[in-house]
């Protein structure tokens, strides 16, 4: 009785697409600094990356699929349920969050090239001028 288990199971087919854009300033006022160029690159349209200086990723396309067999019983007061599904995310485990770079209020940073040795700053950093007390 093939038709009659046909008729106990529902299948779903679907596509997910998601895309995920970096935020954008309305009037092009943020930059990133390169450090293999020691630049600052500003956005713009025609800037690397464009107006939010990321590259979006724009192939996420995620498949799903999902099912419900109602066979178990003759009643049909039993249901199996299950899916699967392909999700597309911002969060990247693998690297430390926003929230540990300096400036944020939860990680201390300090370069007081004054002090000689560099004191923590970068080895190429330029010194214009120190300020006197």
């Amino acid at each position: 009785m093939i038709g009659k288990h046909v008729l106990d199971l529902t299948l779903n087919l679907g596509l997910r697409y998601d895309v995920f854009t970096a935020p954008t300033e309305r009037h092009d006022h943020q930059s990133n600094f390169d450090p293999a160029t020691k630049t600052f690159i500003v956005a713009g349209d025609n800037a690397p990356g464009g107006r939010d200086l990321a590259n979006t990723d724009k192939n996420n396309f995620g498949p799903r699929i999902g099912f419900a067999y109602s066979g178990l019983r003759a009643n049909k007061t039993v249901v199996l349920r299950g899916g699967y599904g392909v999700l597309y995310a911002t969060d990247v485990s693998a690297q430390q969050p926003l929230t540990a770079n300096p400036g944020t209020g939860s990680y201390s940073y300090s370069c007081d090239p004054s002090l000689g040795n560099n004191n923590g700053c970068p080895p190429d950093l330029l010194l214009v001028g120190t300020p006197s007390m």
